[in-house]
């Protein structure tokens, strides 16, 4: 198990989930997920064209904490503003691997931000 602690200020202001995924098979990229990342890409550029991703439902939440902890969210964007930006320009979505690329995909889906870590790089206690 990780040990796993929520700083005192954070405390109420975010909702954590924690999932250890252990024995997955990674590959460089997967067709079908590469073409699911691009048909949700096509549907929010159809829902709101190229307009601002703050008119995305869910999409200023993680910019509206952010500010509350005092990070400018213009310099350091939330991971999924900075998704929906790319889908709604037109822009593909950059490729890493099916792990990430899936995560990307939830991400941008859901408009929440993720962080994925590999938990052999890890020095707990891990303090968001």
């Amino acid at each position: 198990m990780v040990e796993f602690q929520i700083a005192p200020d954070l405390l109420g202001r975010v909702r954590v989930g924690l999932l250890v995924l252990e024995g997955v098979s990674v590959r460089e990229g997967d067709p079908s997920l590469d073409a699911e990342v691009d048909r949700v890409c096509a549907s929010f550029r159809e829902r709101y064209g190229e307009g601002r991703s703050s008119e995305v439902p869910g999409a200023a939440d993680a910019r509206t904490l952010y500010k509350a902890l005092g990070i400018d969210p213009t310099k350091t964007r939330p991971s999924n503003e900075a998704l929906l930006r790319r889908a709604l320009k037109g822009e593909t979505l950059y490729r890493i691997n099916t792990l990430v690329d899936a995560l990307n995909l939830v991400s941008l889906r859901e408009q929440l931000p993720f962080g994925l870590y590999d938990l052999d790089r890890v020095t707990p206690p891990v303090l968001l």
